[in-house]
């Protein structure tokens, strides 16, 4: 059997009865890529699920926006260890501690903007919009700890992180991202939608655990808001990767090891995951929104990377 052979197997075999499909992809040690799909992207049209099937990378897009942060620090547009409101003036927190790397490690202590717009009433299914996002960032912010004290995940940090690129570049960050990542990257079918209503090319559906369509009326940009597809997806692994890519700098700086202020270990940093498994360093991220899920995986020391992308 071949290694493209095993791996749909493995795919299809992991694969619920129920499931609508999945998109894979692993980049071997010896940087031969496998990609594939299995199963459907729709279940009305029954459109296979392959490669080039776009998709929501959801919170995977936060590696995106923070190695374009290390580039606008790079390039003198902004100082990490500054505060955020220096760039986005209607934030609504003046913590004195509170800066651009604690929002790009979820150090910051800022609640997560979607679940407190739960709490006050919000739907996945009903809109909203990128005024409402900049409404929640405006209004009071009371810090759940010190910054760079403890971890919490808050897409918050990044939704403010897009908004501060947005200003600096002034440029829309799905131009943005655009410009400075996908086309010189050769990443052809990603791009950043106006909102999560919007349909995808190709009409890839996500689906709850019933088979119904997920409905989802969102506006996500630097911290979910990505479309991408496998094959796009392995491009930028694959510049993860390679030593000599000339994005290597930015990736240096955004996944080396981390700490807390008090000097202890934080495995959280710019969108990575640091764990050590089996006696190697892996490089990690999901992503998940209602009708959508994915995993990206990489072993730096191996040369390893996979992908998943499930559309349930």
């Amino acid at each position: 059997m071949t290694l493209q052979t095993d791996i749909q197997k493995l795919v299809t075999d992991a694969l619920p009865n129920a499931a609508p499909g999945s998109g894979y992809g692993y980049i071997a040690p010896d940087a031969a890529h496998v990609c594939g799909g299995v199963g459907v992207s729709n279940i009305a049209t029954k459109a296979p699920f392959t490669a080039l099937t776009r998709f929501r990378i959801c919170s995977v897009t936060k590696q995106f926006t923070t190695v374009l942060t290390m580039m606008a620090a790079a390039e003198g547009l902004l100082k990490i260890s500054d505060h955020p409101k220096l760039y986005y003036p209607d934030l609504g927190c003046d913590h004195p501690h509170l800066t651009l790397r604690y929002l790009m490690t979820n150090q910051s202590g800022i609640k997560d903007y979607w679940c407190v717009a739960m709490t006050m009433g919000a739907r996945p299914e009903t809109q909203f919009t990128r005024a409402h996002t900049d409404m929640l960032l405006a209004a009071p912010l009371q810090l759940d700890f010190e910054p760079g004290s403890q971890f919490a995940y808050s897409n918050t940090n990044f939704a403010l992180l897009g908004r501060i690129l947005d200003l600096v570049y002034r440029q829309p960050f799905a131009a943005l991202v655009h410009d400075k990542l996908f086309a010189p990257l050769g990443m052809a079918n990603s791009f950043v939608p106006a909102s999560t209503a919007v349909p995808l090319p190709g009409n890839p559906q996500g689906y709850e655990d019933e088979g119904l369509p997920a409905d989802v009326n969102l506006s996500w940009e630097g911290d979910a808001g990505i479309i991408s597809t496998i094959a796009d997806m392995q491009r930028w692994q694959s510049a993860q990767l390679d030593a000599n890519h000339w994005l290597q700098t930015y990736f240096k700086a955004c996944y080396a090891p981390g700490n807390f202020k008090d000097g202890g270990i934080a495995s959280y940093r710019c969108g990575i995951r640091r764990i050590e498994r089996e006696g190697g360093l892996e490089l990690a991220h999901t992503g998940g929104l209602r009708g959508w899920r994915m995993a990206s995986v990489l072993r730096p020391e191996s040369g390893e990377a996979a992908l998943v992308m499930l559309n349930h």
